[in-house]
């Protein structure tokens, strides 16, 4: 595939307008979380910190003078203005929560300088742990959520802790230190400091959708992907120049309501055009970019085979609610309380659990949600987190309707199943009631097949 034309960059736009139409609000909102916790587009919120900086003025300058020195003589710590580390402090908060901190460490180990010491560390931990396992893991979330954005009509909000669920945050973590390591080394050098931002530009996108790679497998990888692609690169960077012209003179609303969202999505389009042409190419690594079903959706025959246990649920009678009188028909009703264990209440049960899993996996099965379990990586967190893998719908019971008193019930001893009512307003699945009764629910063992299904 040859540099990219300019008609091919008109192209790329027009789609990437077109999926900003579709997922305008998720975008919007991807860019703001960004801006926020400072990952990305952080100078958009000019107008916030002009309306701060009005604020703080309007409050007097004899109040911020009586304030400041009462701060300094009070604060031995950060008094003065020097130090970057003084300076970071001092634009995070007023300092009396580290001071007496630093008082009452100098206090325990007898040594001021040593205390400092510590402090400083401390400072450089929570400041490393912030920047690499938030903000740039951030970078990583957002590129995933954009990409599937391209494919799929919706979005899980869950997506955005899909390193979490695969077990690979604390690993992406580092591969971003990595990375930050080598533009740093790289911008020491005049040549190193601009082509080296385009050579790694890739490396977010390449962990959103294969997260289990390693630092230099994935810095390598995006440098033979963006070889003889960093002008055009750079190209399409510069068409948004006009907009931030534009955003500047609104103070950043026209950056945080339009720009950044179609930047965001122009470059999610702009990776599956740099992708295609890798594997089109066959470069070196091409073969860890392995998530087919983030560009094109899975066919019918990869859904039938890993959601088999799902479709064979298709088409299945509805179960009859059985009906209580008197003080059963009360408690059931209202409480979720079922003292009578019969056939019929269990046979409803499990009938309506396989509906609640119907319904679950009816998006993705209809191609509006991604398959999660199509991905790559196989989920394994739910298998290890849960001895009593009695999370699966085929055999548990609707967990939705448990209520509070229901599981009290269970505890006691008393018996009795649940009934759907408003218990399903306490017990959402996932939650640690729901976990519990799980453990409560079923004490036996589980196939592998429910295993799958669990983790789906």
């Amino acid at each position: 595939m040859n540099a990219m034309r300019k008609k091919e960059r008109k192209e790329m736009k027009a789609n990437a307008r077109h999926i900003l139409k579709k997922h305008y609000w998720l975008m919007l909102v991807i860019c703001l979380m960004g801006a926020f916790i400072g990952a990305e587009y952080a100078e958009s919120l000019s107008v916030l910190s002009i309306r701060s900086s009005q604020s703080f003025s309007d409050s007097g300058a004899a109040s911020i003078h009586s304030d400041a020195t009462f701060e300094t003589a009070s604060n031995p710590v950060l008094g003065g203005t020097r130090g970057v580390f003084s300076m970071v402090v001092n634009a995070v908060t007023s300092g009396s929560f580290i001071v007496k901190f630093y008082q009452t460490v100098s206090g325990l180990i007898g040594s001021s300088s040593l205390a400092m010491v510590l402090l400083i560390l401390l400072g450089f931990l929570v400041l490393g742990f912030f920047s690499f396992f938030i903000q740039y893991s951030y970078l990583v979330a957002a590129r995933r959520v954009v990409l599937e954005a391209r494919t799929y009509k919706k979005i899980p909000a869950q997506r955005f802790l899909f390193l979490i669920r695969v077990k690979r945050w604390a690993q992406t973590a580092w591969n971003m230190f990595v990375l930050v390591i080598f533009q740093f080394l790289w911008s020491l050098t005049i040549i190193g400091l601009f082509i080296k931002r385009y050579s790694y530009c890739m490396v977010p996108y390449i962990l959103a959708e294969n997260p289990d790679m390693k630092a230099r497998e994935v810095i390598t990888l995006s440098r033979r992907m963006m070889h003889g692609h960093k002008w055009e690169c750079f190209k399409l960077e510069l068409s948004f120049f006009p907009w931030h012209i534009l955003g500047g003179l609104t103070l950043g609303l026209l950056d945080i309501f339009y720009t950044n969202p179609y930047k965001a999505t122009a470059f999610g389009e702009y990776y599956a055009y740099i992708r295609e042409d890798a594997i089109v190419k066959q470069i070196p690594g091409y073969e860890n970019l392995n998530d087919t079903c983030l560009f094109e959706k899975a066919d019918e025959a990869a859904l039938q085979k890993a959601y088999g246990d799902v479709i064979s649920l298709t088409g299945m009678p509805e179960a009859e609610e059985p009906e209580y009188k008197g003080l059963l028909g009360f408690l059931s009703h209202w409480f979720g309380i079922v003292l009578v264990n019969s056939k019929k209440e269990t046979a409803y049960e499990l009938a309506r659990a396989q509906k609640v899993k119907r319904e679950k996996w009816t998006d993705v099965l209809a191609g509006e949600i991604y398959p999660g379990r199509l991905f790559p990586i196989p989920r394994i967190r739910k298998t290890r987190r849960y001895r009593h893998p009695a999370l699966c719908p085929q055999l548990l019971p609707s967990l939705s309707d448990y209520a509070v008193f229901r599981l009290l019930l269970h505890w006691m001893g008393l018996g009795g199943h649940p009934a759907p009512d408003i218990g399903r307003r306490f017990c959402q699945p996932g939650s640690f009631t729901w976990t519990m009764a799980a453990n409560l629910r079923y004490r036996g063992h589980i196939d592998s097949d429910y295993i799958k299904a669990a983790s789906g």
